[in-house]
């Protein structure tokens, strides 16, 4: 159930658990004070999971992005609940296009302090701005 904020137009996922990766995911969720509202939030491979099975042009966006913040999150837990989800819900396509993402992730190049540039580091490359 998807849920909004209206002060702050922040919308908020309301899980009511029914499939088990979900009564997991809510147990999993920790407990985070954001402005002195308490919310349980998931850790990032269950978030992971909710993105890549959402599979909208959003969330494929958050999944890189949540990678390039996490980057040592446990990609192989996620890949298995999304070749679960895709095997029962009969969406061939889904761990295929997960796997694009944290490939395309790996493959860009970074551009390091000193103006060089990096294939090795997994976020993505920014134009050096000279007024910095």
């Amino acid at each position: 159930m998807l849920l909004r904020h209206t002060e702050s137009s922040i919308d908020i996922n309301v899980i009511l658990s029914s499939l088990p990766f979900e009564a997991e995911a809510v147990s999993r969720a920790t407990v985070h004070d954001l402005g002195g509202v308490s919310v349980r939030l998931p850790p990032v491979e269950d978030l992971l999971v909710m993105k890549a099975i959402a599979h909208r042009p959003q969330d494929l966006r958050d999944i890189e992005g949540l990678l390039d913040v996490f980057p040592k999150t446990n990609v192989e837990s996620v890949r298995q609940f999304i070749r679960e989800f895709a095997a029962a819900a009969e969406i061939p396509d889904l761990p295929e296009e997960f796997e694009k993402l944290p490939a395309q992730r790996k493959s860009r190049s970074v551009l390091k302090p000193d103006g060089s540039t990096s294939t090795d580091v997994g976020v993505p490359a920014r134009r050096r701005d000279p007024k910095r």
